[in-house]
């Protein structure tokens, strides 16, 4: 009699759970036939099914529980020996026999010892019965257990009854003897051998584990109706979501997208060069690398889509197993109608199931089991698909925007901008099916509902989030303004560490204002401050409804109430656009600082002005006030508004009107520090364009997280520079002072007119004053000393001729020391939900509804509308012989025609 080749069954990438009688449940994963020579060792069976499953065996081990029967029941134990692998051929010999696979990567010797002390953190104990005492270790190492992707853990308290193994071995041996008897095959049985350890290894097992509550172990599930879901958002009201409709992880995904897009320094300094802002989204992409990843690298985290579909398999949830089941359908194109659907069960049949001429029989039951603690195992499958088809359709049923947003959801995680489009593309690699942009988008939205929650929850709990955040940072300070009815209306904050880091800052202010692009419309407002080494500091930020003259001053009157430091400056600076909320707020709420307008805002109001004057040459004369207005040098600045008035006065005239101290960078007295535009603001805008779309506690999750990675990597730029040289002053200021010092090396040396009164000539013979005091500031008729608070090339000069140190003329807020207190302070992790507050009407918590202006229908816009400011400047290499401006030649120049 011949006997077939053991043959099994390969069930991989799910979990293995066991019920108290030992009895496996495997939930989710794939499946794969298999068959192995009668002889072959443990050995070649790993590597036989490391091969079967696309993997390297040099690379990669095996860990294999096989499913012996045992009567009419079944039970797990683990092949660990080339004895229970002679067992496990024996019986595969004779039917089919299940192997779940565990495959792990082969561990090096460097993260060995790191990935033990993870274990031991995450271990629990085990304890053991009575029957077994006589053991030497009174507890065993478990790891926890992670459930699916919202990673779960629990713990579990086993009790290990001796009399259970007993029967088990009892009944293998009876099945090794049968095999015996038939075959003739001489078996040993791996329960008789005493020096062999038993095949069954709770420990080497991974167990899916009961929760765990404060009076004693219960169940994974109830089982009961109510404990199960029936919307089509089902993630969302999943039990792992948090109070304020954010899963436990978002954290986390937020974290890593910041890390992923986060700005080099040079990108996050202040800079006086023109910029094109706000870019259009075409031109953004163009600029931002693509964060794209490969649809292979996302398999780990996707939702399993099985190679077949048998019966007994078992899903988490209802939403896993109707993906599953749509998935299948698509890949093998068949469609389905749904029969009976609710919370405890789901009937699917063939969609050519009443077709008359050609009828399809197959037909699906699956169910809520309770005995498997609420799992849905699939009960029945009935015939087989005989209308398959073997050209795809355009459009199939089951391709809806509920399944696309199940296949998207690892991608949202890592990519939470992804566009429609390319949602479209990554379908139909996946699939070969084409779907509308309209679809991609509405999966996209249910996708980040799914990850990072609800709108409306988000606005729900926001009081008890920024009361967790206040208390987990001290200083921090937050206000939310709404209706009578509790409807949100305004939300201004700002962390502890930026508040007391902003004390060691330059006094100058940049505000400005982005739109949000989530769900419902609004407005983020943002305070920025300097550092000591030119990078922006993001102080404040503010939600409101729209950049409106109320909003403006309500963020203007929150910075004077909540933040004293900045009322508390009398030599402050808000450098702005001229917005006439901001305008007026600056005027009422801060009347002793000094508003300054953003030299760029400034050029396009001063753009639509000359082409109403009907000028043809508009970049040219644009390019002479921005000149002007930037400039350091007045006779440079005489010699732009001279040519200005020579092209036409009235431009001249609008050009005075507008307050020469507000723009320009000589009459400013020494309040902008040399800071000319609002970039820094604009820069950090940049950074979180794609975190607006989020709801508003995701939104602020990521502020948080920029403004982390922000402090700690220049912290280590700090220290860095501390262990590598003496420097006094930051890095980027040192750099400017050797720079005027070099300058000073060409000067010729100065007349001393009396103890502190001293002339220069420069290269050019003009005459300057210079005006030296040891213990007080700087003075030179340049009026760069005044402007930048540092001394400049003709100072140097002077008080090295006088052996004096210039390093004492330069502003305190340029040190080192500065730079360092200002990232003293520290961030600390946010409070999970458990620790948050709950809502109480005696202490003002509030559940909060969300705004009433809700965006309206359609596609949202990603840019504002398109002004002067958006148009690309015309780039030239041709430079003017005559007066050497950009965009003309000698023949066609302006000025050189006046002047004829």
């Amino acid at each position: 009699m011949s006997v077939r080749p053991p043959s099994f069954m390969l069930v991989y990438d799910g979990e293995l759970s066991l019920d108290d009688k030992f009895s496996p449940t495997y939930i989710g994963g794939k499946c794969r036939p298999l068959q192995v020579p009668f002889n072959s060792t443990l050995k070649q069976l790993k590597e036989r099914v490391l091969r079967a499953l696309k993997y390297d065996p040099s690379k990669f081990l095996a860990a294999i529980v096989a499913r012996f029967p045992v009567g009419k029941e079944f039970m797990a134990s683990k092949v660990e020996d080339d004895d229970a692998c002679e067992f496990a051929l024996s019986l595969a010999a004779t039917e089919l026999l299940i192997l779940y696979v565990e495959v792990e990567e082969i561990r090096t010797e460097c993260n060995f010892d790191e990935d033990n002390s993870t274990q031991i953190h995450d271990s629990v104990v085990v304890e053991h019965a009575d029957e077994l005492r006589d053991t030497t270790d009174r507890s065993i190492p478990v790891r926890n257990a992670n459930l699916g992707y919202a990673s779960r853990k629990y713990i579990v308290n086993y009790i290990i009854c001796h009399k259970l193994c007993n029967r088990f071995l009892k009944l293998r041996e009876c099945q090794c003897r049968s095999i015996h008897e038939t075959y003739g095959i001489n078996l040993s049985c791996p329960s008789t051998q005493s020096q062999h350890s038993p095949i069954f290894g709770l420990n080497d097992i991974r167990l899916s584990t009961p929760t765990i509550d404060d009076e004693g172990y219960e169940t994974m599930s109830s089982g009961s109706s109510d404990d199960v879901e029936e919307d089509v958002d089902e993630l969302v009201n999943d039990e792992n979501v948090n109070i304020n409709g954010v899963k436990d992880n978002i954290n986390e995904y937020i974290r890593e997208y910041c890390v992923r897009t986060d700005n080099t320094e040079e990108q996050m300094t202040v800079n006086n060069e023109y910029a094109e802002f706000p870019k259009s989204t075409r031109q953004w992409n163009a600029e931002v690398p693509s964060e794209s990843r490969s649809i292979h690298s996302l398999t780990n985290d996707e939702y399993v889509i099985p190679n077949e579909l048998v019966e007994h398999m078992c899903f988490r949830r209802k939403s896993e197993l109707k993906f599953a089941i749509q998935g299948w359908s698509i890949i093998n194109n068949v469609q389905f109608v749904v029969v009976a659907s609710n919370r405890q069960k789901f009937t699917i049949e063939c969609i050519q199931h009443d077709n008359l001429t050609a009828k399809c029989h197959w037909r699906l039951h699956a169910s809520l089991s309770k005995r498997l603690g609420g799992v849905w195992k699939i009960a029945t499958i009935k015939g087989q698909h005989t209308c398959t088809n073997p050209i795809l359709q355009a459009g199939h049923r089951q391709c809806n925007s509920q399944f696309i947003s199940f296949f998207i959801i690892p991608t949202i995680r890592k990519q939470m901008d992804i566009k429609p489009r390319e949602i479209i593309g990554r379908v139909e690699a996946k699939f070969n099916i084409k779907v509308s942009y309209m679809k991609a988008w509405d999966s996209r939205r249910k996708a980040i509902k799914s990850v990072f929650g609800s709108w409306e929850e988000s606005y729900r709990s926001l009081n008890l989030f920024m009361e967790a955040i206040v208390a987990a940072m001290p200083g921090t300070v937050y206000k939310i303004q709404s209706s009578s009815t509790q409807r949100f209306q305004r939300l201004f904050w700002a962390f502890g560490p930026s508040i007391n880091g902003w004390k060691y800052c330059r006094p100058v202010l940049s505000l400005d204002g982005t739109f949000l692009l989530g769900k419902y419309r609004g407005t983020l407002l943002i305070a920025v401050g300097l550092d000591a080494n030119n990078g922006l500091f993001p102080l404040a930020f503010g939600i409101v409804e729209s950049e409106c003259n109320e909003s403006w001053i309500w963020f203007l009157r929150m910075l004077h109430e909540l933040v004293p430091s900045i009322s508390s400056r009398s030599d402050l600076c808000i450098i702005s656009d001229r917005h006439a909320g901001l305008v007026r707020g600056c005027r009422e709420i801060f009347p002793s600082a000094a508003h300054r307008h953003c030299l760029r805002h400034l050029r396009e109001n001063f753009k639509k002005a000359v082409r109403q004057m009907g000028i043809s040459d508009v970049e040219f004369v644009c390019q002479k006030m921005y000149t002007a207005g930037n400039t350091d040098d007045p006779d440079l600045f005489n010699q732009m508004m001279v040519d200005i008035i020579k092209i036409k006065p009235e431009i001249h005239q609008w050009l005075v009107e507008r307050d020469l101290s507000k723009w320009t960078l000589i009459f400013d007295g020494g309040f902008r520090y040399g800071v000319m535009t609002t970039n820094a603001s604009e820069a950090f805008n940049g950074i979180l364009k794609r975190a607006r779309g989020l709801p508003v506690q995701a939104l602020i999750t990521a502020i948080y997280y920029n403004i982390v990675r922000m402090f700690i990597r220049r912290l280590e730029m700090i220290i860095a520079e501390e262990h590598q040289s003496n420097n006094f002053f930051s890095a980027r200021v040192q750099v400017k002072i050797r720079k005027l010092e070099s300058d000073a090396r060409r000067i010729p040396e100065p007349t001393r007119v009396n103890l502190h009164e001293f002339q220069v000539f420069d290269m050019s013979s003009r005459s300057y004053r210079v005006d030296i005091t040891p213990g007080s500031n700087s003075l030179c008729s340049c009026g760069r000393t005044i402007i930048y608070h540092m001394p400049c090339a003709h100072v140097i000069s002077c008080t090295a001729a006088v052996r004096l140190s210039h390093l004492e003329y330069v502003s305190e807020f340029y040190t080192l020391n500065n730079f360092k207190m200002t990232y003293a302070d520290e961030f600390h992790t946010i409070p999970d939900k458990q620790f948050w507050p709950i809502h109480d009407p005696v202490v003002g918590l509030y559940p909060l509804t969300p705004p009433n202006f809700r965006r309206r229908s359609g596609r949202p816009k990603s840019t504002r509308y398109r002004n002067t400011m958006d148009e690309r400047r015309h780039e030239s290499s041709r430079v003017c012989s005559h007066c050497h401006m950009t965009g003309h030649n000698k023949t066609t120049c302006p000025a050189r025609r006046r002047n004829h």
